[in-house]
């Protein structure tokens, strides 16, 4: 039996060209889909291109009570859904990132649009984190 109801392989920042399997908890997963969030529902579809092609990786979070080895995958999508139908897409926010949000033990615990800093998509609002994995870094 898995860990998670959903599981991922995303990029392992600590061991650039390797993967390491993400997921998110059943419990979760229950409670977004019980409560009718359809656009948080929808948006999983997002979370494996973030964490498989992230345009960065920040080490924290700048939330309270979360440790400094949770992770947060930035990611462009060209795409975004407010339901879950695969055929049914919008274009993605602008001037936003898709942001996933993944626990030192790899739960993924968040993700979300988020607005980034005037320039710089590697810097999303709210998130102060240590900027540790680009894509020409690899």
């Amino acid at each position: 039996m898995s860990r998670w109801h959903w599981e991922f392989s995303a990029l392992d920042p600590n061991n650039p060209g390797s993967e390491w399997t993400v997921g998110i908890a059943e419990s979760h997963y229950r409670c977004i889909r019980n409560a009718g969030h359809d656009k948080a529902h929808a948006r999983i579809l997002l979370v494996k291109e973030v964490l498989e092609t992230p345009v960065a990786i920040r080490k924290g979070w700048s939330r309270q009570g979360k440790s400094d080895d949770c992770l947060t995958y930035i990611g462009k999508p060209a795409i975004d859904y407010h339901k879950i139908c695969p055929e049914i897409c919008v274009p993605a926010p602008p001037g936003m990132v898709f942001l996933v949000f993944v626990t030192g033990g790899g739960t993924i615990d968040e993700w979300t649009w988020r607005k980034h800093k005037e320039g710089d998509i590697t810097a999303p609002d709210d998130v102060e984190g240590e900027l540790i994995w680009q894509p020409n870094q690899t």
